[in-house]
């Protein structure tokens, strides 16, 4: 399974409706709140067996499906 089908699922997990706005703004649509930026952190975390430091936990990490993905292979690469 790719990064980005891993990072996929665990967004789903927290929010289903990532499944269907992939491509979309997730922040500026409404799809996510910032509670469900804390809780895919931790799933991602989870996930990936990684620590997601605060520096970066921004909008602009979250703001995407392919932002996260790049965000998860900053960190594990």
């Amino acid at each position: 399974m790719s990064v980005r089908e891993q990072v996929l699922d665990a967004l789903c997990e927290v929010n289903e409706e990532v499944r269907e706005n992939q491509d979309k703004d997730l922040l500026v649509y409404g799809i996510i709140t910032s509670f469900d930026i804390v809780s895919m952190m931790m799933e991602l975390e989870d996930r990936f067996d990684i620590e997601i430091g605060a520096e970066f936990v921004t909008p602009e990490n979250f703001r995407t499906v392919d932002s996260v993905v790049e965000l998860i292979e900053r960190i594990i690469d």
